[in-house]
């Protein structure tokens, strides 16, 4: 029953990371007037931020209570932060706009891959939901804001809703926190949180870096693609090099998180920003590969499923390359962004879930699938866009890439899975240790 209560508070956990994601990256809740008074490149911004999701994976143990206040703070969110049916925005002083920008999405992110981790098998389809919801936060929202403005606040309001709801059970169950969820006592669990500080704390030296390269004429004033191209490849390979520190585990789980993220985002905002004019039916596709993905994630067949799905979304994207043309910016609907939403979903929620198992044992799930993950997908994002762009110019390049990462996210997926089942199969193979030894003269 407790295990019960944790996966519905992982899927409310997931709307809670919806809901503020959305905030944290896509300026949401920002009214226009105000989005000058932050920075989200800033210094300050960087160090908070680090201080956050460090703290947050910490208090791993007490994951429930992390959920509960990220859930609070999203409520906060839709109540504050979001225009009313006028347009009108609340009248919010700037650090009280900081802290609902900035805190609940680490504290939601890090909580939920926290309960994946303690459920270890059974956390799969939360692990999944997981990246769902990042990408969705990410591609979905940003895209809509794009094209008609800040979502409605009753469509936060029913997914705020349903995951403090599913949040308050666990809550009172596991009230004195849960062991399982925590970082593996001694060196790995410390590598691990020094992996991560020392990640996020690129966001800091990117910024100063890319203002005196700009400064120094080193890169035009005028040429921010390039500036994304060079910070984006610098932030990949250093924080690669930075996230080995935690270990294989941890590695291989960040760089496989990190490409299906990297490989769905972008097609997916430009597929939903061409269904425009599509009423309900790009939610419907979306809705759907969140079931299709999380139907993977829950069988025994994980990891085969999540790789049949990265291969098919790799096909769709190969034969939808030509899609930002036709579709964005012509405004003409194509009958093809209805695979490529269904697959992209439903590829990421079966890799996050087929990821998560294999990283459990090793309390490497919230930070590797989370802050991790996240900071490398960025990097590369930046990396991708800067080399499309200032090289050449052809944007359905783009998609090509795309399909590369989702097919390296597939053997990513394949190699942890095969390496799961070695470590299974040599521990059976050992047997019991025995109680005693005896020793030969």
């Amino acid at each position: 029953m407790n295990q019960w209560r944790s996966v519905l508070a992982g899927a409310g956990g997931a709307m809670v990371v919806v809901v503020t994601g959305s905030a944290f990256f896509v300026n949401e809740l920002l009214p226009s007037i105000s989005q000058h008074a932050i920075n989200p490149s800033g210094p300050i911004y960087a160090l908070a931020l680090l201080v956050i999701t460090v703290g947050a994976l910490l208090l791993l143990r007490w994951w429930p209570y992390l959920l509960l206040a990220a859930a609070l703070l999203g409520v906060l969110i839709v109540v504050l932060g979001l225009p009313d049916d006028l347009g009108v925005y609340y009248p919010v002083p700037y650090p009280l706009l900081a802290v609902l920008h900035y805190v609940p999405y680490p504290l939601a992110l890090v909580g939920t891959l926290g309960c994946a981790q303690s459920l270890r098998d059974r956390g799969a389809v939360v692990a999944g939901l997981t990246g769902g919801a990042i990408v969705f936060a990410t591609a979905v929202t940003g895209s809509i804001r794009w094209l008609h403005g800040p979502i409605t606040a009753p469509w936060y309001t029913g997914l705020i809703t349903f995951g403090l709801l599913a949040v308050l059970p666990a809550v009172w169950t596991l009230r004195r926190g849960d062991a399982a969820a925590a970082l593996p006592a001694g060196r790995p669990g410390t590598w691990q949180l020094v992996a991560t500080g020392l990640v996020l704390s690129l966001t800091i030296v990117a910024g100063w870096i890319g203002g005196q390269m700009t400064a120094l004429h080193i890169i035009p004033w005028d040429d921010p693609w390039l500036e994304r191209l060079v910070l984006g490849t610098a932030t990949v390979v250093v924080a690669t090099w930075l996230t080995a520190l935690g270990g294989p585990w941890t590695l291989a789980g960040t760089l496989t998180g990190a490409a299906i993220l990297v490989s769905v985002v972008q097609p997916l905002y430009i597929a939903v920003g061409s269904l425009r004019e599509a009423g309900p039916a790009g939610w419907v596709a979306v809705a759907a590969g969140l079931a299709l993905g999380s139907a993977v994630a829950v069988t025994r067949w994980r990891v085969y499923g999540a790789v049949a799905l990265t291969v098919a979304a790799a096909v769709t994207l190969v034969l939808t390359r030509d899609l930002i043309r036709l579709g964005l910016h012509s405004g003409e609907r194509d009958s093809r962004v209805y695979p490529l939403l269904v697959l992209c979903v439903a590829a990421t929620v079966a890799v996050f879930g087929a990821v998560a198992p294999a990283l459990a044992p090793h309390g490497a799930v919230p930070a590797a699938l989370g802050p991790l993950a996240a900071t490398v997908a960025v990097g590369g994002a930046n990396t991708i866009n800067g080399l499309d762009r200032w090289s050449s110019g052809a944007e359905d390049g783009e998609f090509v890439v795309s399909a590369v990462l989702a097919l390296v996210a597939g053997l990513g997926v394949a190699g942890l899975g095969l390496a799961r089942h070695l470590i299974g199969r040599r521990t059976r193979g050992a047997g019991p240790v025995p109680a005693e030894t005896t020793v030969a003269p």
